[in-house]
């Protein structure tokens, strides 16, 4: 199957299969789609001689990864049955593999174009005779599917295959829910899903007909208008899934009907969409079925069919409102929406402002009031979403200096509407962000520049704008004369005025007065905790003192413990002061410690303990000389190393180690003599290691060689060489039988394996060799047999012995040998048929023989029953 559906690529992986791969009888040929953790290529199976479609679904090989491949085998064969039963309408499912790249699922190759791809390549709206005849055949395809008890769960565009040959088919059902646990849900899936599914429950024949609603609605509208009915949910690029997720299950939420959309839409077409959308799976269209008989009266309605009956019942009118019915967004606070509807009120009244002098003048003005009403309902709409600075931005860029000189009073009262959602906005915001003086500031001025017009008789509503205003204001009030409160406090404790600042926290919880809001309280408990924080300050700077006088009489170790007591105390929250004075003692203490360790050592002769010892000093206290000591110490370390590992033969470590000595020190003659005298050692390494690769590469003769040369150079105490030369000689004489099998020379084969055994201890490739070996001597013996039963014209043997050497050795010349025996039996029944003058026995004989082969044979017998000779 085919799909021009862009998809998120999945991440590439060593499990990827990639052109060329093989994946059991079939071969890969290229990839044609992917999203998620699945990718889909276009295969070849090399049975069938036909293209097939192959979805890689990469999962683990533990307890959760093999549960899957065990229910992908059980719902496969589900799959499977319900399409072959409408191989018209439904892709055939042909096979799942299990394979350590995972699942492979293979499926009918459709050649067309999906659904997608015509949405895409077309985005205007489709004829409606087209546009119902997919739909119709889309309800025909999930009828048949819902018959055999199964439901799509992920019916979209892309899966609904347009093959060139004509008709429609379905794709990805059935294993749909399975493929889904291991993908990412991508846009193409959420754009379309029915709110149950998304809200977790199970999917039904409905939520099926959801979807199809959904794409119902693109096909008619045309993905230009469908992405503009749905520009509240298309326009975050970022949020669109969380969006289109909160559309779906918003109950309320509705799209424009279809016959505001699109111009000479029937309503009844409308209508019949409308009831697919249905939020409510009880209210929605209830079966492919109804559906199909549904679009067969709306063309007998519009007279394209047969006499119209009464109305459907699927054509019912829904309930309409706008999409922009959103779930709703989480609240950050109740005070942002008192506002809401205030500037949209002035708007609606401007329109009395206008219409006073001349036709010309009022039409010039009413023009610029739609530009203005557009401009501040688009502002609005951001104070709604609780997009503050957007919003404030918004109005500010509204430009405020189009008026002509003879509505100057409009101008006024237009440049004062718009700078009044300036200062909503920034009043909004700074509440928002819990400045309650600026909010109450701006709301002020709000309600001051508001009030100038409040005695106008533009609207009998104009008065609520100033109403919300003065309840902002009363609520700001009480908040900003708890900052200030809050403020005072904290320029006490700033001055470390604890007494004070605890007085007036414990005045201000007593105060019913102010507000008792959660946010307000929290506020308290912080300067409470800034009190205690300076309070335990004071303590802090005692104890610091306590310890410098302990360490100034020569007590590290009580000033130590002084301050550790402290910190073990006070665990993650220990002050810094302590934590700092705690390690520049401690560090004091650690050097005295290090010194004890290092004439212990000394006196020890412990070098590795002296070696530790000082790079603990130079961690602690870095010097040169500390530098230079390290540098013999582990010089001195450096050479025994070497000494013993050339001691047990590993000349590379030991070269290694001599070679960084004498980088450190050029003129050390003892690492010079030790360098001159594992020469003969490297070089023998060397040797070995060309031979191990050469064993590697199967070049054994090579091998042996290299291992000769190496022993050329030293002894070989341990045998280890000498038990290459045997493995590498015995692989000589394994490689010259497998050689002389394959010339079918049994003997030499057999020979060369008996050297070979020799050489090599028992393995199973031996016993295959022999086993094989063995093998060809039977095929030989029994092909030599039935050869010579052959000759002798005695054919039913022949095929006999030609069959039990086919058991062996499986050829086409074998089978070819065995047909020729069926040919010559049917001849020779034929021959004696017709020596018995039995015309029916030698005809039906004959015709045997000729379902075999058609030669002069067959031919010459044909003319003599003919004829009756």
């Amino acid at each position: 199957m085919t799909d021009a559906t862009p998809h998120p690529s999945p991440a590439i992986t060593s499990l990827t299969a990639k052109a060329g791969d093989k994946v059991d009888n079939y071969t890969i040929m290229e990839q044609i789609g992917a999203g998620g953790t699945a990718i889909v290529f276009r295969g070849h199976d090399h049975v069938l001689n036909r293209d097939v479609a192959i979805k890689q679904i990469v999962v683990g090989r533990d307890e959760a990864g093999e549960e899957l491949r065990q229910r992908a085998l059980t719902e496969a064969k589900m799959h499977k049955r319900a399409a072959a039963a409408n191989p018209r309408l439904l892709v055939q499912y042909i096979d799942t593999i299990n394979d350590t790249r995972g699942l492979f699922l293979i499926s009918e190759y459709v050649d067309g174009p999906s659904l997608e791809w015509r949405l895409q390549s077309d985005p205007k709206p489709m004829n409606q005779r087209d546009a119902l005849g997919i739909i119709a055949a889309t309800a025909k395809a999930l009828g048949a599917l819902h018959q055999s008890g199964m439901v799509h769960r992920d019916l979209k565009p892309s899966n609904i295959l347009m093959p060139r040959d004509g008709g429609l088919k379905l794709a990805d059902f059935g294993l749909a829910s399975l493929v889904a646990e291991q993908q990412t849900m991508d846009l193409g899936s959420v754009r379309y899903m029915a709110p149950e599914v998304l809200q977790g429950q199970p999917a039904t024949p409905r939520s099926d007909l959801y979807s199809l609603g959904m794409i119902a609605y693109e096909l008619l509208a045309g993905r230009e208008r469908f992405n503009e009915a749905f520009r509240t949910i298309l326009r975050d690029q970022r949020n669109q899934s969380m969006r289109w997720v909160k559309w779906h299950t918003n109950m309320r939420a509705k799209v424009a009907s279809l016959d505001q959309v699109v111009d000479g839409l029937p309503a009844s077409l409308a209508q019949l969409v409308a009831r697919l959308m249905e939020k409510d799976p009880a209210r929605r269209v209830g079966s492919a079925e109804e559906l199909i008989e549904a679009i067969r009266m709306h063309f007998v309605q519009t007279g394209q069919g047969e006499s119209a009956p009464s109305t459907h019942a699927a054509m019912s009118t829904p309930v309409i409102s706008d999409v922009s019915q959103t779930a709703a967004l989480p609240q950050r606070s109740k005070l942002p929406m008192i506002l809401g509807a205030t500037l949209l009120i002035w708007v609606l009244a401007i329109g009395g402002f206008f219409f006073l002098k001349n036709q010309q003048q009022a039409e010039e003005a009413a023009n610029r009031t739609a530009s203005l009403i557009t401009a501040i309902e688009s502002a609005d709409r951001l104070i709604s979403d609780l997009q503050y600075v957007e919003a404030r931005d918004a109005f500010a860029q509204i430009p405020l200096d189009h008026a002509t000189e003879f509505d100057a009073n409009n101008r006024r009262y237009r440049d004062d509407l718009v700078e009044a959602g300036v200062l909503k906005a920034e009043a909004l915001l700074a509440a928002d962000q819990h400045d309650y003086i600026t909010a109450l500031n701006k709301s002020r001025e709000y309600q001051k520049r508001m009030s100038r017009w409040s005695p106008q008789p533009v609207s009998p509503r104009t008065s609520m704008s100033l109403i919300n205003a003065k309840k902002l204001i009363e609520e700001y009030d009480t908040r900003a004369a708890f900052q200030e409160l809050a403020n005072e406090i904290q320029a006490m404790l700033d001055a470390r005025k604890l007494d004070s600042a605890i007085e007036a926290i414990r005045r201000t919880r007593n105060n019913s007065t102010v507000n008792t809001a959660e946010a307000d309280i929290r506020k308290l408990d912080e300067l409470e905790k800034q009190y205690e924080s300076l309070l335990g300050d004071e303590r802090i700077l005692e104890l610091l003192a306590s310890a410098k006088k302990l360490d100034e009489s020569g007590e590290l170790s009580d000033a130590i413990a002084l301050l550790d007591a402290e910190a073990q105390k006070s665990g993650d929250n220990v002050d810094e002061r302590v934590s700092n004075l705690l390690g520049v003692l401690n560090k004091r203490f650690l050097i005295n410690s290090i010194n004890q360790r290092i004439e212990n050592a000394q006196n020890a002769n412990d070098r590795a303990e002296l070696l530790a010892a000082y790079k603990e000093m130079q961690r602690i206290q870095p010097t040169q000389s500390v530098d230079v000591r390290i540098n013999e110490i582990e010089i001195g370390m450096m050479i025994e190393e070497a000494e013993t590992a050339l001691a047990d033969g590993l000349t590379e470590k030991a070269q290694q180690l001599l070679l960084a000595v004498q980088q450190r020190d050029p003129k050390n003659a003892q690492v010079s003599r030790m360098l001159g005298s594992i020469e003969d050692a490297k070089k023998m390494a060397q040797a070995v290691r060309l031979g191990d690769q050469s064993m590697a590469d199967r070049e054994y003769t090579e091998a042996i060689k290299q291992y000769k040369l190496a022993l050329s150079f030293g002894a070989d105490p341990s045998g280890s060489v000498a038990g290459k030369i045997r493995e590498a000689t015995g692989q000589v004489h394994m490689a010259a039988s497998e050689s002389a099998l394959a010339n079918s020379d049994v003997e030499k084969a057999d020979s060369e394996l008996r050297a070979a055994r020799e050489n090599l201890d028992s393995s199973a490739a031996i016993d295959d060799l022999q086993a094989r070996i063995d093998n060809l001597r039977s095929y030989t013996v029994l092909v030599g047999e039935a050869d010579a039963l052959f000759a002798k014209e005695d054919y039913g043997r022949a095929k006999l012995k030609y069959l039990k050497a086919a058991e062996i050795f499986d050829s086409a010349k074998i089978r070819e040998q065995a047909r020729e025996c069926d040919f010559m039996i049917w001849l020779d029944l034929c021959d004696r048929a017709i020596k018995v003058r039995d015309w029916e026995a030698a005809e039906s004989a004959l015709k045997r023989a000729e379902e075999i082969k058609i030669n002069d044979q067959t031919k010459s017998r044909l003319e003599k029953i003919q004829n009756r000779i």
